[in-house]
């Protein structure tokens, strides 16, 4: 009996719209990122810091989602190139200069916009339009709260 209803209690929940990809929302990757935005890296630079390579990368902002940017600014990540010496860092994709993203930005310790760690996303020119993670962008920005 317990068995039962215990397998009824999870097939009533995988049955319920949208509970498999609640954790997977675009309002939960967003979540701690005070500035969101769709930006064109413009150029990318590397050097060394404190013993490890950080790359900065200089964004045009194209779309505003949430916060309140300067019409360019400049995004911090981990890893890249200086001098031949290449450190790439697990989980962590570099901007490349020309591509567009939608980025979730926080402030560093160094005070500069970083991503958070689920705040990077290529758009994507696609038949159906701009798209992100295999979504519509538009819709994407509307799921956020922001105008499209």
């Amino acid at each position: 009996m317990k068995y039962a209803m215990a397998t009824s209690l999870l097939i009533g929940w995988l049955l319920v719209p949208g509970a498999v990809q609640a954790g997977s929302g675009w309002s939960e990757r967003a979540h701690g990122a005070p500035l969101q935005l769709v930006g064109r890296c413009d150029s990318r630079s590397s050097r060394w810091e404190g013993g490890g390579i950080y790359s900065y990368c200089e964004v045009s902002v194209l779309r505003i989602v949430h916060g309140a940017p300067s019409q360019t600014l400049v995004v911090r990540q981990r890893g890249g190139e200086v001098d031949g010496i290449a450190q790439k860092v697990t989980h962590v994709s570099l901007m490349e200069p020309g591509r567009s993203y939608l980025l979730f930005l926080a402030p560093d310790a160094s005070g500069s916009w970083s991503p958070t760690s689920k705040g990077l996303y290529a758009v994507v020119d696609s038949p159906a339009g701009q798209t992100v993670g295999g979504e519509v962008l538009d819709e994407v920005i509307r799921a956020l709260g922001g105008a499209s």
